[in-house]
């Protein structure tokens, strides 16, 4: 009986060794879940930078090029006009070759269209600040660079007011082209994607100035609910993999940022019940 009684406290000491350790071992398990939840989101994360790197050598590598076609296009318009004018004073009347000549210019002048568009947006112009007539600079946007794309996609795109006040900005021309066309190409993708299943006969998208905002929607199937919490993170997308980066919402985010501006979306939900209309607020850039 003796024997026993001084095995007693032993006994219990084995018995609070034994719960610590399941303690211990529980507290294991979990971390080696955790360790892989890190492991996952560690190696999300390089991806990501992998991502991020390539787009930085992207914008460098368009910096870059943009001047090379613009001499380019200058030396290509100078040489079809020095052709033209030989044809003309040696009285050369070869249509063929003529209309070659037109067809240079056509090209040529399409060619520094779109450059001009991308221009404005080049580093040694992004800081430069002028007076922007809202409306105005949305229809001259509509006729020199959407109009004609949006309109072979069966797309339509029209911009509306919903006041007549005076909605001046001062702000970066380059940052709010970049902004506005985020916006637009990524109505346009989901547009072209509702049109091709068939979901809509007809594409639309609409520009509502109602000042100090700016409200950009469209017709399709609105925000996938899985991405509506995170749309401004970067890198993510709907979209299928290799069809976008997830970058240019959270770019359009960054410029406005940039500006003393915001970006949201409204709370409102389509027929398909999902959320599908952006706004702008470009109260930090009004110029009354």
């Amino acid at each position: 009986m003796e024997a026993l009684s001084s095995l007693e406290p032993l006994i219990g000491e084995a018995k609070e060794s034994i719960a610590r350790l399941s303690s211990y071992l529980e507290e294991l398990s979990a971390l080696r879940g955790m360790g892989q939840v890190l492991q996952d989101r560690v190696d999300s994360l390089r991806r990501q930078m992998d991502d991020m790197y390539e787009t930085v050598a992207l914008g460098i590598t368009a910096e870059a090029m943009s001047h090379e076609v613009f001499n380019v296009a200058d030396r290509l318009a100078r040489r079809a006009k020095a052709a033209q004018t030989s044809l003309h004073n040696r009285g050369v009347g070869d249509r063929a070759m003529l209309a070659f000549i037109e067809h240079v210019h056509s090209a040529v002048m399409a060619l520094r269209k779109q450059m001009s568009f991308l221009s404005p947006a080049l580093r040694y112009v992004r800081e430069r600040r002028e007076d922007i007539d809202l409306p105005a600079f949305l229809e001259e946007l509509r006729k020199e660079f959407y109009q004609e794309r949006l309109t072979k996609s069966r797309i339509t795109l029209a911009i509306v007011s919903k006041n007549d006040a005076r909605f001046m900005v001062r702000m970066n021309r380059g940052k709010l082209v970049q902004v506005v066309d985020n916006l637009m190409l990524n109505s346009e993708y989901w547009l072209r994607e509702d049109l091709a299943q068939k979901r809509i006969a007809d594409g639309d998208v609409t520009l509502e100035v109602d000042r100090p905002f700016l409200r950009i929607w469209d017709n399709g199937r609105g925000i996938d609910p899985t991405v509506e919490h995170a749309l401004f993170q970067p890198f993510v997308s709907a979209k299928a993999r290799g069809q976008g980066r997830g970058l240019g919402l959270f770019i359009v985010k960054q410029l406005l940022d940039s500006e003393g501006c915001g970006v949201g979306i409204l709370p409102e939900r389509n027929k398909h019940r999902r959320l599908f209309k952006f706004q702008i607020d470009l109260r930090g850039a009004l110029n009354d």
